[in-house]
């Protein structure tokens, strides 16, 4: 009789059931669902398990840790037959002791062997009740910010004399004392060193290097000037100006002056060009003037003065001069010439200077460059043919003042100072650099200068006086 074998549908499949073409191969349905009991299984080598929870008694947790997982680097053993619960608040990393007994933050807990870092721990809110025997360690103690008068303090003087004693050292020439009994230190100079030594001599002392100082007096280098006591042994010195209005020493030092009552030049020089070009005297009374005159050229000229090289003003050195002045004829349409006075650069022309002009009647302050008038001029006073005039010009280097007045009484002497205090005889002031004003170089030659440039009368220009200084 002929057989064929049978599956049980979704359970058991037969492939080649009758054994006709193969031997007949049994499987296991895929569609196979299980079955509620298997009482013994082999090993199981791979696969997913998707079932429930596994009991505790089986080995498993019996709770459900869907996307948990338990990661043990060594073996996990408990001992007690009591539940223990862990709360995390966050993600937790905690290293446990080897040994021992976990503290909590309530429970009541001795402490062994324990160190409290200062610098990374606060401990507050801690009664000083509560900490065993604190209470009578901190008796009598103070906190750790508090405030204290001095006599609170046991021995703070005395604690503060000795450090300072400690901390200053007598120096050279310093000698120090301190006498701790009484709380007194003290500091002496003994001399030497750094500090003033006997000079040896009265007399203001000067320290003119370490260690060494020498007597000194003071001394006036102007007359109008006068020193009392001036080493100071007796007392203090006293200064005392000398007639400080009316003495021309108050106010310069002269380095030459004349007045011209005799023909002569002294250290003068005369620069001349032209024919009768030179020196004459015109007697009058109370005393004449020395002319200087220019001839009968067309150009000639005439000059007196110091020599071209003999100052140059600066910022250390402001020289004046001053002259009295008297001009009989002034240029008129057949004679043309100018009359000059002050720091000049060229003998015998009006081409370089700073000084005062006159041509036809009137004065004019001028800084002069290659024959061209620098700025503005200043305006003095109109002149009068026949009469005297004073003038004056202070410079040195950088600023020019002019002064212009008539010379009405009889001539002063040359050791008075002519001159209003007031600042009313100053016609104007010049400072290179402002309103246009540049100066010619020096040296310069400082004198009185005669120059025609039309015209063959012969004309003449007065000196009755004339002040060469250094101010002070």
């Amino acid at each position: 009789m002929a057989r064929s074998l049978d599956g049980v549908t979704d359970r058991i499949s037969i492939t080649n059931p009758d054994g006709v073409t193969a031997n007949p191969q049994i499987d296991i349905s895929p569609n196979y669902a299980g079955q509620t009991s298997i009482t013994n299984v082999g090993t199981i080598g791979s696969g997913t398990w998707q079932g429930t929870a596994i009991a505790a008694q089986y080995g498993g947790t019996g709770v459900n840790n869907s996307g948990k997982t338990i990661t043990l680097g060594g073996n996990l053993t408990t001992s007690g037959a009591f539940n223990t619960t862990l709360t995390v608040g966050a993600s937790t990393n905690v290293t446990l002791p080897t040994s021992g007994t976990l503290a909590t933050r309530s429970g009541a807990e001795i402490l062994l062997n324990k160190t409290i870092d200062a610098n990374n721990n606060t401990l507050s809110n801690i009664p000083q009740s509560a900490v065993s025997g604190l209470a009578t360690s901190l008796a009598g103690k103070a906190n750790a910010t508090h405030t204290h008068v001095s006599t609170d303090v046991t021995d703070f003087n005395e604690a503060v004399d000795d450090r300072v004693n400690d901390l200053i050292v007598a120096g050279t020439g310093v000698s120090k004392t301190y006498n701790d009994a009484t709380g007194v230190l003290s500091l002496s100079v003994t001399g030497g060193g750094g500090g003033l030594a006997d000079p040896g001599g009265n007399g203001i002392a000067v320290r003119t290097s370490s260690g060494v100082t020498v007597p000194r007096s003071l001394s006036s280098a102007s007359p109008g000037l006068v020193i009392t006591n001036p080493d100071g042994v007796t007392a203090n010195p006293t200064f005392t100006l000398v007639n400080p209005t009316t003495k021309r020493a108050y106010y310069e030092q002269v380095i030459y002056a004349s007045n011209m009552l005799a023909l002569g030049t002294g250290p003068l020089t005369n620069v001349s060009s032209g024919s009768g070009a030179g020196l004459n005297f015109t007697a009058e009374t109370p005393i004449g003037y020395l002319g200087i005159t220019t001839g009968t050229s067309a150009t000639g000229s005439s000059f007196l003065g110091t020599d071209q090289n003999y100052y140059t003003p600066g910022s250390s050195v402001k020289l004046a001069i001053e002259m009295v002045i008297v001009i009989p004829t002034f240029s008129d349409g057949t004679n043309t010439y100018q009359a000059y006075m002050g720091f000049t650069k060229q003998l015998g022309n009006a081409g370089n200077y700073i000084g005062w002009n006159v041509q036809t009647s009137a004065f004019q302050g001028r800084s002069v460059i290659s024959s061209a008038t620098q700025g503005t001029a200043i305006t003095g006073t109109t002149a009068t043919a026949g009469s005297s005039y004073r003038l004056r010009i202070e410079y040195d280097g950088t600023t020019a003042k002019f002064y212009l007045k008539p010379e009405t009484s009889i001539l002063s002497d040359t050791d008075d100072w002519p001159w209003a205090l007031d600042g009313s005889n100053v016609s104007g002031t010049y400072t290179t650099g402002v309103a246009g004003i540049t100066f010619p170089s020096g040296p310069y030659a400082l004198g009185f200068g005669f120059y025609k440039a039309v015209g063959t009368s012969s004309r003449i220009g007065g000196i009755k006086q004339i002040v060469i200084s250094k101010m002070y």
